[in-house]
């Protein structure tokens, strides 16, 4: 059985690398990948328990110490998101573009943007491979805040240019490796 989710999980990597191999741009919530690495590392712990004399038991003690850490990793990571297929600088280019049209004083760091006349909060952007991280918790109470998420989703759609899928490549060959292990 525990076999059969990790062969689950690196097809779901290699589907999620396919997908990234299509160089479309999309954005992914950041809980999402948190709750798939949690999904895939506990499965097989608590598919153990079943099998064991006082299985119930144990599953009950391990739901009551691993919810409080989904609950956690989701409210941690809402209003983060990865967008896929797209270079760091061009997001935070954008997002620069959108500040100045708002004319929203801004001062730019290394890989954040500190909002002046709100408090110094911070928009977080983070590039690696063909992807971006972007962070817009702290900002989330701000009233511009879902325009200026609208604006990013649609200039970030508009944008022509195409970078090659380093990411889809490193998730298509991790799936592969998972699935050889197990088998």
């Amino acid at each position: 059985m525990n076999k059969n989710i990790i062969i689950i999980g690196g097809i779901i990597l290699i589907i999620h690398g396919i997908v990234l191999l299509t160089r479309r741009k999309f954005i992914e919530k950041g809980e999402f990948g948190y709750i798939f690495v949690m999904f895939i590392s506990m499965t097989p712990l608590i598919m153990d328990t079943f099998e064991m004399e006082y299985g119930k038991y144990h599953l009950l003690g391990l739901l009551i110490v691993i919810t409080p850490v989904w609950i956690m990793l989701i409210v941690l990571n809402r209003e983060n998101y990865t967008i896929r297929n797209i270079k760091g600088e061009m997001v935070k280019s954008i997002l620069i573009d959108i500040l100045n049209e708002k004319d929203i004083s801004y001062e730019e760091e290394k890989n954040k943007l500190i909002l002046k006349n709100y408090k110094n909060k911070t928009i977080y952007c983070r590039g690696s491979f063909n992807s971006v991280d972007i962070k817009f918790r702290e900002i989330r109470d701000l009233p511009f805040y879902k325009e200026l998420k609208k604006e990013l989703k649609i200039k970030i759609k508009r944008i022509n240019q195409k970078t090659f899928p380093l990411s889809g490549l490193l998730h298509i060959f991790v799936g592969i490796v998972f699935i050889i292990i197990i088998l």
